[in-house]
């Protein structure tokens, strides 16, 4: 369950959240039974909520905690969403998101940091691609909202560095970056990947791609290999159904047939020279 599903007065079975603001606690009376309350305002990535605890809860649950909430349910209260414990149980599952000192092990670590990663507060989802990049792992979803998270001027390199250690402990995610919107994370997806044994199936997912930048960056990076294999693999680019990569193929033919001709001419020079000087 995420914040923006729930609905009011229905009993939901689980939401995991973090709380970004403890309000200061008041007594309150009512029949003649004080209690002590304390209103916090709690946050998914898809929504924000007012969670409201009782007594001994409170002293529990702090700020930039991760908490989960089971069997409680959902109300309006002036205007905002507003969940209430009543039967229900709260759990902290991370305890302060910025302690330098947490090391805790979750048993719903990947669900936990991917929640934060999607979160509204962007300390929050910096700390969250710190938090990936130090334990390298994330699911397929953690995957994919870090590449978007390349997009956010405060913790695009918070992200990128979290692919980057992530990558390293599972190669296999190098396919994943070939298409990645950050450009130093496609050359390294292209520094593993482009290998002579890799080459083709590397080109037919950066083909498939429509991404005219990316197919040009691709196919100018073939430069590593013999000048036999270069020209096979733009020749047969040229034939391709996909009519942005035969366009930029008869460019990149045409770039190299010209920086071969004028290489020939050099070394034509050259050994010209060299005749010379040594007829004299």
């Amino acid at each position: 369950m995420r914040i923006k599903d729930l609905k009011i007065n229905e009993l939901f079975e689980k939401i995991v959240v973090i709380v970004v603001k403890k309000m200061e606690p008041q007594e309150v009376s009512c029949f003649n039974i004080s209690n002590t309350i304390c209103n916090y305002i709690v946050e998914d990535g898809t929504g924000e909520a007012n969670l409201l605890l009782y007594n001994d809860d409170i002293q529990k649950i702090n700020e930039n905690d991760i908490v989960e909430i089971t069997n409680s349910y959902c109300k309006v209260y002036l205007g905002n969403f507003q969940i209430s414990l009543e039967k229900g149980i709260i759990e902290v599952i991370f305890e302060d998101l910025f302690s330098e000192r947490n090391s805790q092990d979750l048993k719903t670590f990947l669900d936990v940091i991917e929640n934060a990663l999607d979160s509204n507060n962007p300390r929050i989802r910096k700390k969250a691609c710190e938090i990936l990049a130090e334990k390298r792992r994330a699911s397929d979803k953690g995957i994919e909202t870090l590449q978007e998270l390349l997009k956010d001027t405060f913790c695009c390199e918070s992200a990128r560095v979290a692919l980057i250690e992530i990558a390293k402990e599972d190669n296999s995610l190098f396919i994943n970056f070939l298409l990645c919107y950050d450009q130093s994370i496609r050359k390294m997806a292209r520094d593993v990947l482009m290998t002579s044994d890799n080459l083709n199936a590397t080109l037919n997912i950066v083909f498939s791609s429509n991404n005219e930048e990316i197919i040009r960056e691709t196919l100018s990076y073939i430069s590593r290999f013999s000048d036999n294999r270069i020209k096979s693999v733009l020749n047969s680019a040229m034939n391709h159904h996909n009519e942005i990569v035969r366009l930029i193929a008869k460019k990149e033919l045409e770039k190299f047939e010209k920086e071969k001709k004028v290489i020939r001419e050099k070394e034509k020079r050259m050994n010209k020279l060299k005749d010379t000087f040594t007829s004299i």
